[in-house]
């Protein structure tokens, strides 16, 4: 191999391509990444062999090769590292590192003790626009269930609905689905509905908040038993969940006795100091009283004292009393991008 990169965008792909870089003692070979040539640019892979991620960089190729090298070893060099423009070359079982005022020799394994990183064969996809794809990913994955537990909840079920794609999680205490519409343009083939697992979601989630704005879209490739996430110049790819989603429709009410859409920031200001005198339990009330418009947030201890704030806002139903674990509700205000939030 002999290339010429950029430092900046070199710097920049090591630091999103390191961060799946996996840790197992019984194989070494995951602590590095995959560093390659192809059609004239660099490739640079990595895998925990639940997850893998593949990214192209631009450059200067002067000659083919493939190696891989350990991932926190260059990462860190090239952090600290000075100048513009970096020069790759092995030698033997080296990779050359240099630039016009340093040199660095990091040793090298084959590229074929590398895992492989499985092609996915589409089966359905849609596209999605990036930074509306990492809000709704966002919005819904603090519900999922840790995978020791529910390994069936583990994860965000997606399905399509017409042209609306459904985010789902719950860990049986709480339920959050958030849609996104879409044009049948960006629907191909018959997409399944399928479970991304938790870690695979945090990791598009970060993916896509370092995408500038206006980013070109997000395309989501369904597999046999996989999910790959395609942007320009980045693929992640993921084992899916096993095991049955719950029929969750079946526990969302078709009506609610009371409606109330109130200002969020009073609403989690309300529920934090709520949250202060709550008991062991964690239970604060909601008071609704439509004829008053204003919700009531309290909560009692007898070992603390007592809270109560009023919020005004727009209430309709009927008067009554709810109790909720209030940091169920604030993981959820904390979590969604609406300016206000009805509360049933």
């Amino acid at each position: 191999m002999k290339a010429v990169v950029t430092k900046e965008n070199f710097k920049k792909i090591l630091n999103i391509v390191s961060h799946i870089v996996g840790h197992a003692a019984s194989l070494p070979i995951l602590s590095n990444i995959l560093l390659q040539t192809e059609k004239g640019r660099i490739k640079i892979s990595a895998t925990n062999l639940e997850i893998g991620l593949t990214a192209w960089l631009g450059g200067r190729v002067e000659e083919d090769g493939r190696l891989t090298l350990p991932a926190k070893t260059i990462n860190d060099y090239i952090a600290t590292t000075l100048g513009d423009q970096i020069s790759l070359e092995t030698e033997k079982n080296n990779l050359i590192i240099s630039t016009d005022s340093s040199r660095a020799t990091i040793k090298t394994l084959p590229a074929d003790e590398f895992p492989l990183i499985p092609q996915v064969v589409p089966t359905g996809m849609v596209s999605i626009d990036s930074a509306e794809l990492r809000m709704a990913l966002s919005e819904v994955i603090f519900a999922a269930a840790p995978f020791e537990t529910q390994p069936e909840l583990s994860g965000v079920y997606t399905y399509l609905s017409g042209e609306t794609l459904y985010f789902v999680s719950t860990d049986r205490y709480r339920l959050t689905e958030r849609s996104i519409k879409l044009g049948s343009i960006d629907i191909e083939n018959d997409f399944k509905a399928i479970t991304i697992p938790h870690r695979t979601v945090l990791e598009v989630i970060r993916l896509l908040s370092g995408l500038a704005e206006g980013s070109a879209k997000t395309a989501l490739v369904q597999g046999e038993n996989q999910v790959l996430f395609r942007l320009p110049d980045l693929e992640l790819v993921s084992r899916l969940v096993d095991g049955q989603f719950p029929d969750y429709k079946q526990i969302i009410p078709n009506d609610f006795a009371s409606t109330a859409v109130l200002p969020r920031y009073e609403l989690v200001q309300a529920i934090k100091s709520a949250g202060l005198f709550a008991s062991s339990g964690k239970s604060i009330k909601l008071d609704f009283k439509p004829n008053e418009g204003q919700v009531l947030v309290y909560a009692a201890s007898g070992d603390i004292g007592e809270s109560t704030v009023k919020i005004a806002g727009e209430v309709s139903g009927r008067e009554q009393q709810s109790t909720f674990n209030y940091r169920y509700l604030i993981d959820y205000l904390n979590n969604i991008s609406m300016p206000a939030i009805q509360k049933h």
